[in-house]
């Protein structure tokens, strides 16, 4: 019943104030057992006598068979069992990329190690961090380091690093293990298991739980989350709440996002190959240089999506609602656009080869410099359109409306 942010911000509290308290009692402790080994001047303290507590063997024991295990066991669990959970709250909710969160599991972890240096000038009589506690701080400055470059580089960081490192095989699963990201196993269900969800249908009476989720369902509430370079491929978030959630870099191949909210989200250079985005909402979604092969947009709205360098090549957006959109230099070769409205879209550069527009709606599109080549535009609207430049070389245009106001400069042998 404790939530996600409260657990990772009160938990490190807790394995800190426990550890402090365990080291003042060690540091008292400590005392009295070099005081009593005193007791025997040079000779040792006799086994016998010493009580089974593994701190006492490590402090008092000389010559017994276990003796550096012993030792070496004592430092890893009394000094620096702490610091490392503590390194692990911070490398696991990494993965959140939250700067906030993670600057304060760093400054806890930091506290800690200062409170090991403390207990060592306490028993050595100089301020000292072992080789381990520095370890420890080393990588969670890398993995601090890496949660900035995340969040502060839209996410490319995440899959530039995979191609340019991962080939690499000896680090592979390091690196992987390490990179701020989500990552969903493609077989783990995210709906169809969901326990509250198929109690209320079953409490509607309803046994086709695709045919009650489409009309009643609410998916996965993800808003405003960060989830840069995440591995979503063939996940199903039917529905999900990805209003204003970062997704760039994000692999969502083959995912099923049908019917979800992607209203002001960030997917610059997502890969969305062949992803279900049937009824979408994308408005005002910044898709910059994404990849949208063979995606499934049918009736997405897409109204001032920002689409400039996309690649949509063989996407169905059949009916889909363009409007307004920014679509400079995208690729749409043989894009399904039939009956989409595309009005005052910026298609200006666009690659529309063989793209299907019969019946579309293009008033004031502006198609400057446009490669319109074998496009079909039956009965598309293209009332006040901006053809300046455009190439048209066997582009059928039969049953254009309103062509009369178009304004067309050089056009290439319209058929």
């Amino acid at each position: 019943q404790v939530s996600l942010f409260v657990f990772y911000i009160t938990a490190p509290l807790i394995v800190l104030a426990a550890h402090f308290n365990l080291l003042q009692n060690l540091e008292s402790h400590h005392n009295k057992l070099v005081t009593w080994r005193s007791a025997y001047q040079r000779q040792p303290v006799p086994r016998a006598l010493i009580e089974p507590f593994l701190y006492d063997y490590a402090v008092l024991e000389v010559d017994g068979e276990l003796t550096k295990p012993v030792r070496f066991f004592a430092r890893i669990l009394f000094l620096f069992l702490a610091p490392i959970a503590l390194l692990t709250f911070l490398w696991r909710f990494s993965d959140y990329q939250s700067m906030g969160i993670t600057a304060w599991h760093f400054a806890v972890l930091a506290l800690d190690l200062l409170i090991v240096a403390y207990f060592q000038r306490a028993i050595l009589g100089r301020w000292q961090i072992p080789t381990v506690g520095w370890g420890v701080l080393m990588l969670a400055i890398i993995q601090t380091t890496l949660v900035g470059l995340v969040t502060q580089d839209k996410g490319t960081f995440v899959w530039q690093t995979e191609k340019r490192i991962l080939a690499w095989q000896p680090i592979k699963s390091m690196t992987s293990a390490l990179l701020p990201r989500i990552s969903i196993d493609p077989y783990t269900s995210l709906t169809l298991d969901d326990k509250p969800l198929k109690m209320q249908m079953a409490y509607e009476n309803e046994t086709n739980f695709a045919k009650w989720f489409k009309e009643k369902g609410q998916g996965l509430d993800l808003r405003g989350r960060s989830l840069r370079g995440a591995s979503l491929a063939f996940a199903d978030l039917r529905k999900a709440w990805l209003q204003r959630a970062k997704l760039d870099g994000a692999y969502l191949s083959d995912a099923n996002l049908q019917g979800a909210n992607l209203r002001d989200a960030t997917l610059q250079l997502a890969k969305l190959d062949s992803t279900n985005l049937h009824g979408a909402d994308v408005y005002n979604a910044d898709l910059r240089d994404a990849r949208l092969y063979n995606a499934k947009l049918e009736g997405a709205s897409l109204l001032y999506a920002n689409l400039k360098g996309a690649n949509l090549t063989s996407a169905n957006l059949y009916g889909a609602n363009l409007d307004n959109a920014e679509l400079q230099g995208a690729i749409l070769n043989r894009t399904e656009l039939q009956g989409a409205t595309l009005v005052n879209a910026n298609l200006q550069g666009a690659d529309l080869r063989d793209a299907n527009l019969q019946g579309a709606d293009l008033r004031d599109a502006k198609l400057q410099g446009a490669d319109l080549q074998y496009t079909k535009l039956q009965g598309a609207n293209l009332r006040d359109v901006k053809l300046q430049g455009a190439y048209l070389k066997y582009t059928e245009v039969f049953g254009i409306q309103f062509i009369y106001y178009s304004k067309i400069v050089t056009p290439h042998f319209v058929k």
